[in-house]
């Protein structure tokens, strides 16, 4: 039986609804990587795929494979001694000099796609005052919505730190647990700029290091350590920095 005109022609109308949005899939997907390398000028996509992601050598292990390789390599880089970054940035960081802002729906590409170098800089602040070695882990990011934040992103970054000092600690992983000692921050929220962060950095670790000595005091060493900072703009060019940290050490005895 033939099918009836109205029926076939709104048949084909979907079909041909599938099929444009098929191929306006496609297309905006390969104009993706076809122009990501130039919307990034020359940041390769392994370095911009850090976004909700964390690499397998880093992922959390078993408490007697946490504490094995914290006897045996008591500087190595894990998910478990890491600084965890809170920004608030405007989006205008992410713009270059001269370059009109990208459409509403492509900012958060450009966005993923520039945040890493800016982000990978913040190893050398860590360096340079409360880490030996740094690799960031991993970031995610959002999009303010509604005036007057809609100007904003909050960008949250991990990265895996290892201490600038070691306590020598021995004994067997199966006998020893974990004492831990939480502290706070907030330093300096009236007359800190971007040009002093890392002043302000060596504030916090110097407070870390008071109660790392108390902490060291008590149970012999202080290895472990999980800062937690959160950086928000104020006027003129300052900012607020806030955190915390938690502080442990290695002790005979399970937990």
């Amino acid at each position: 039986m033939a099918m009836p005109h109205h029926i076939r022609f709104a048949a084909n109308a979907i079909l041909g609804i599938v099929f444009v949005t098929a191929i306006g899939y496609w297309f905006m997907n390969d104009w993706t990587k076809r122009n990501m390398a130039e919307i990034i000028a020359g940041t390769s996509s392994e370095d911009t795929g850090i976004f909700a992601r964390e690499s397998n050598e880093f992922r959390e292990t078993g408490r007697r494979q946490r504490l094995t390789s914290l006897l045996v390599d008591p500087q190595a880089l894990d998910s478990f001694r890491t600084v965890k970054l809170t920004l608030i940035v405007p989006k205008t960081t992410f713009w270059r000099a001269g370059e009109a802002p990208p459409p509403e729906h492509l900012e958060q590409l450009y966005i993923e796609a520039r945040a890493p170098a800016m982000l990978q800089e913040r190893c050398a602040d860590w360096q340079a005052v409360l880490a030996s070695r740094c690799k960031m882990l991993n970031a995610s990011l959002d999009l303010q919505s509604g005036p007057p934040t809609g100007q904003n992103v909050s960008i949250v970054a991990v990265y895996a730190i290892s201490p600038k000092t070691i306590d020598p600690v021995e004994g067997d992983p199966d006998s020893m647990s974990i004492q831990k000692m939480q502290i706070s921050f907030d330093i300096n929220p009236n007359t800190t700029t971007e040009a002093t962060r890392r002043d302000v950095l060596a504030q916090a670790y110097k407070i870390y290091q008071t109660a790392c000595a108390d902490l060291r005091e008590r149970i012999g060493n202080c290895n472990l350590m999980s800062y937690e900072f959160r950086e928000s703009p104020l006027r003129d060019g300052q900012f607020n920095l806030s955190g915390g940290a938690m502080l442990a050490g290695l002790v005979s005895g399970k937990s």
